[in-house]
């Protein structure tokens, strides 16, 4: 399954560099602006390459979280869109989709300035059986990281979420993540209060982190349930206007 995986990300259909110039200069500029911008203006201790990353509501946005912090050695993302199956890669058929939703997700991305991105195109782009794979897998391409190895989520009774793991390798392009070995954890499913358990379960054993909220959701992001969890497992927080509400840090 990995080597079918690791084919595909090398196939020249994700050759973005060379089928998309001018997106990937624009890309390549925001990680450079973003990196430059966290070691000026994040405090050293939390942008000294050792914490982990947990990003909420972050659709497909690996990009974002590697531009902040490029040498964070585990990043987990959590969005409302599923995983997809880890074995469409070995099957031609499913192949040809995985290619067109990752292609189709990183046009959309472009065309949004990696700023932003629409919820119904996410959902048609996503859909079964490719899910996130396929633009997960792109992404880590883009910034330079191989597969090694891939692992489901440990099922939990009850669930809510589901969930994949990738452990990667650097390959040392310049656009690369700094740390040699990486985890990239998403995580699929509704957050609401009920789930928090278990999500303390999948993301607090990594604490302290540095957490990410960007578009997200004010009727979560706004309550305190969440707040106070978001702060009891995060040593930094980086936000725009959709994250806590100030009087939470207080």
């Amino acid at each position: 399954m990995e080597a079918a995986m690791r084919a595909w990300m090398a196939s020249p259909e994700l050759d973005i560099a060379a089928r998309f110039p001018d997106d990937a200069k624009v890309l390549a500029d925001r990680l450079a602006a973003q990196r430059a911008w966290g070691e000026g203006s994040l405090p050293a201790t939390a942008h000294g390459r050792t914490l982990p990353v947990f990003y909420a509501f972050s659709g497909m946005d690996l990009l974002t979280a590697a531009g902040f912090f490029p040498d964070s050695p585990d990043y987990t993302l959590l969005a409302e869109f599923g995983v997809g199956d880890e074995f469409c890669f070995t099957r031609p058929d499913c192949v040809e989709q995985a290619t067109a939703s990752a292609v189709g997700w990183f046009r959309h991305v472009a065309e949004r300035h990696f700023r932003t991105t629409n919820t119904k195109t996410m959902l048609e782009l996503f859909a079964p059986p490719v899910g996130v794979l396929p633009a997960l897998l792109l992404s880590l391409r883009i910034l330079g990281h191989e597969l090694v190895r891939v692992e489901r989520v440990a099922p939990i009774a009850g669930a809510k979420f589901e969930g994949i793991v990738l452990h990667t390798q650097r390959r040392g392009d310049a656009t690369a993540l700094h740390q040699p070995c990486t985890t990239v954890r998403y995580l699929g499913g509704y957050l609401g209060e009920e789930a928090m358990p278990e999500l303390e379960a999948l993301v607090a054993p990594s604490a302290p982190l540095a957490m990410i909220f960007k578009a997200g959701p004010h009727m979560i992001t706004r309550e305190a349930w969440f707040a106070d969890a978001a702060l009891r497992w995060s040593d930094l927080v980086l936000q725009d206007e959709s994250g806590l509400r100030p009087a939470a840090f207080s």
